[in-house]
């Protein structure tokens, strides 16, 4: 049977231009693999239902300026064509067709690895006996836990104290009550819980740090979250915005930042929040960001504090060099 019907070799692209009629006769409409030459070296190989129309797409797209001679085999039928292609770019390499082939090579490589992969299990169980792999597991099973020991809950705060301590927690303007016990098992409206989680479920605490949000009463009568019990080493964190003005003046001081062309003034106060326009703020970077219209603000560098003395300076002066009278 004969695959392929015609063959034209090595063609110029010329004539697209001079002979457009012919090559509309021969390859119109026609399926088949092509090759595309730049001089006598080969560029690229594919395949079409429609060659024409397919090497005319070839001069504008990609591959536009890499070829300038062409060949054409032409198939019976259109299901050859793949298998012609592959073929011919696994022989010939050409380098227009790389990528593509080299995603063809690697899929066919994981599919040969998957092969020799499943054959090597089926073989090592034909070595092997099952039993015997299965009894060395146990074994190894074995020598960890007893048959039928359960595993021990983990209890954090097992031995902190040596009598059941009351906890609290605060959720949604109501406070919940429970007791820790010296095995560090919690109990809470007479039910006893491994740890806090379900307690959580049940008060429908959700979402929150549990360690940070209860409480336990030590034996002076000092209430400590359960993060500071486990660990007493870890500093608390600075709360946000924490006012840190306060230590610099004895009474309200005034402050001005120039923007625009503008002197907006405002009063640092005692407890070290700054009074602007009616409303307070706990930073300067805060105040600073509303005179100039919510952008970031550097509020240590922008206002000016006006000592004792009639001096003005930056606060970020008191804070580098502790100018404050």
């Amino acid at each position: 049977m004969k695959i392929i019907t015609e063959t034209f070799q090595k063609i110029s692209t010329d004539i697209f231009n001079k002979y457009p009629d012919q090559i509309v006769e021969i390859a119109n409409g026609q399926p088949g693999v092509y090759a595309l030459y730049k001089g006598d070296h080969l560029y690229y190989v594919g395949k079409a239902i429609d060659l024409r129309r397919r090497l005319e797409q070839h001069l504008k797209d990609q591959h536009q300026g890499r070829w300038n001679n062409f060949s054409l085999f032409i198939t019976k039928k259109k299901e050859y064509i793949s298998i012609i292609e592959t073929i011919l770019i696994n022989v010939a390499n050409p380098p227009g067709n790389k990528s593509r082939f080299a995603n063809k090579v690697r899929h066919g490589q994981r599919k040969l690895y998957r092969m020799i992969q499943r054959q090597h299990k089926l073989d090592m169980a034909t070595m092997f006996k099952k039993e015997e792999r299965l009894s060395r597991a146990t074994s190894r099973k074995s020598s960890h836990f007893t048959a039928g020991h359960k595993r021990p809950p983990f209890q954090a705060f097992k031995g902190y104290f040596n009598s059941p301590r009351p906890l609290k927690a605060e959720w949604q303007g109501t406070t919940y009550h429970a007791t820790l016990f010296p095995d560090g098992h919690f109990e809470m409206d007479g039910n006893s819980y491994k740890t806090l989680r379900p307690i959580n479920k049940l008060i429908k605490m959700h979402h929150v740090d549990t360690w940070r949000r209860w409480a336990v009463q030590d034996e002076n009568g000092t209430w400590i979250t359960f993060h500071d019990l486990k660990y007493p080493s870890r500093k608390t964190k600075k709360p946000k915005n924490h006012p840190a003005l306060n230590r610099y003046f004895s009474t309200p001081r005034p402050l001005k930042l120039d923007y625009k062309g503008k002197t907006f003034f405002a009063t640092l106060q005692i407890d070290g929040k700054i009074l602007f326009d009616g409303k307070l703020y706990n930073t300067p970077s805060g105040a600073g960001k509303v005179i100039r219209d919510n952008k970031a603000t550097d509020g240590w560098y922008r206002w000016f504090v006006e000592k004792e003395d009639g001096t003005w300076v930056r606060l970020g002066q008191l804070e580098d060099k502790n100018q404050a009278a």
